[in-house]
C-alpha cells in the first residue's frame, strides 16, 4: 500500500492564496521526508473550494522543491482542457520533475465550472473517454492524430513527451461505468473517495468496482484500488471536533457544487447545510480522526477489508491552519506509519525515511 498526500487548497476566512501555497509546499516537503509515495494536487475553478486551478502547474512548482516524491494530478478534469495543450504540459511537467508525474484523470462533476468554460456537463463522459484515447496515443507515439465526435487533431509531433518515453501510472476518479470499464481494460487504477462517510460505504464501493472488473474479464481480486480518506492525528477531543467541523464545511461546499445550488459572495461559497448531513460527532466516527493508535487501527482494518493499493491522506481541510496540519502529518509519520508497517508490511515505496523535521509549533 502506497501513501499519498492530497492537497485541495481550500481558502477560508483569513487564508490567502500565497499563504496556502506556502503551507502546501511545507506539507509536501514533510511528506517527502516521511517517505510518502505521491503528493496529489486537486483541480477546481471559480470559488474558494480550491485555489488550485491547475494541478500540472502546482506539480511543476513542487518539483522544484522536492526530489523523490511523485507528483500527481487529482484530478485533471478532462473535458475542461484542449487535449493538445494538456498532453504537451503533461510531458513538460514529467521532464521538469525527472519522471515523477502521476496522471490522475476524471470527468468532473460541477455544473458551475462547466458553465463558465462553456462545456456541456452532459457530455463529460463522452469527452473524457475521447481525451483518454488521446492520452494513450500521446504516451505511445511521438507523432499521432485523432478523430472523434468531440475532438479532431491533425497529425502532429509532440516533443515534450514523458521522460524517456515512459508510461505513467494513470488513476481514474469517478464511478461512471464506461470510465471504470476503460480503467479495467487498460490497467488504470480506480481512485475513490467516500468523503465523510464510513468504512461500510468504502466496502460497497470496492464491490461495485470488482463487479465491473469481472465483467470485462479482469480478476477482481487483484484489482488495484486507491482510496482517499480524511486523516487527522490528535489526542485532544476538542481538536478532533474542530477538525470534524472543518470537514463538514468542505462537504457543504462540495454538495452545493455537485447538486448546483451553490451561493457565492464574490468567490466565497456559502456553507449551506444539506439534507441528512452528519454531525461532527458522526464525522469523527466515520473518518480517521484521533490518536495515532486509533488512526492506525482504522487504516489497517480498511486496508485489509478493501485491499487498498494506495491511501491518499487528506490532512489539511476547511481552512485549517498550516501548523496544525503539519503537526498532524508529523505525528502520522512518526507514530502511525510504524504501526501500519508492523501489521501491513511496507506501506511506503518512495524515498527511504530520513529524520522527520519538526513541525511548526504554536
Amino acid at each position: 500500500m502506497k501513501l499519498g498526500l492530497f492537497n485541495l487548497m481550500t481558502l477560508r476566512g483569513s487564508n490567502d492564496g500565497r499563504q496556502m501555497i506556502d503551507e502546501t509546499l511545507d506539507l509536501v516537503k514533510l511528506a517527502e521526508a516521511i517517505g510518502f509515495d505521491t503528493a496529489w494536487m486537486a483541480e477546481h475553478h471559480f470559488s474558494n473550494y480550491s485555489m488550485c486551478v491547475s494541478p500540472l502547474v502546482m506539480a511543476a512548482y513542487c518539483a522544484g522543491v522536492t526530489s523523490t516524491i511523485r507528483l500527481g494530478t487529482a484530478v485533471l478534469v478532462l473535458p475542461l482542457y484542449h487535449p493538445v495543450r494538456m498532453v504537451e504540459e503533461m510531458g513538460l511537467v514529467d521532464q521538469i520533475s525527472n519522471g515523477r508525474l502521476v496522471v490522475g484523470i476524471g470527468t468532473g462533476y460541477q455544473g458551475y465550472e462547466f458553465d463558465h468554460f462553456g462545456i456541456n456537463l452532459e457530455e463529460r463522459v463522452e469527452r473524457s473517454l475521447e481525451m483518454a484515447d488521446i492520452i494513450e496515443r500521446f504516451v505511445e507515439s511521438e507523432i499521432f492524430s485523432y478523430s472523434g465526435r468531440h475532438y479532431t487533431l491533425k497529425e502532429m509531433p509532440i516533443c515534450t513527451r514523458m521522460l524517456n518515453g515512459r508510461r505513467p501510472d494513470i488513476y481514474v476518479a469517478g464511478a461512471q461505468p464506461e470510465l471504470v470499464e476503460r480503467a479495467a481494460r487498460d490497467g488504470w487504477i480506480p481512485f475513490i473517495t467516500v468523503g465523510a462517510q464510513g468504512s461500510d460505504v468504502l466496502a460497497r464501493q470496492r464491490q461495485y468496482y470488482e463487479g465491473i472488473f469481472a465483467k470485462v474479464g479482469r480478476d477482481p481480486h487483484t484489482m488495484p484500488f486507491a482510496v482517499q480518506r480524511y486523516i487527522y492525528v490528535t489526542d485532544n477531543r476538542a481538536d478532533a471536533r474542530d477538525a470534524a467541523e472543518r470537514i463538514l464545511y468542505v462537504n457543504r461546499l462540495a454538495f452545493s457544487m455537485r447538486f448546483n445550488y451553490q451561493e457565492l459572495d464574490g468567490a466565497q461559497l456559502k456553507p449551506i447545510p444539506y439534507k441528512d448531513e452528519p454531525t461532527p460527532e458522526q464525522i469523527i466516527d466515520n473518518v480517521i480522526i484521533g490518536s495515532p493508535e486509533h488512526c492506525a487501527s482504522r487504516i489497517i482494518a480498511e486496508a485489509q477489508t478493501v485491499k487498498m493499493s494506495d491511501l491518499s491522506c487528506f490532512m489539511q481541510f476547511g481552512g485549517m491552519e498550516g501548523r496544525r496540519a503539519l503537526r498532524s502529518l508529523e505525528r502520522f509519520g512518526a507514530e502511525v506509519v510504524p504501526l501500519l508497517e508492523s501489521e501491513l508490511g511496507s506501506v511506503i515505496t518512495g524515498s527511504p525515511r530520513s529524520a522527520v523535521p519538526r513541525a511548526a509549533s504554536g
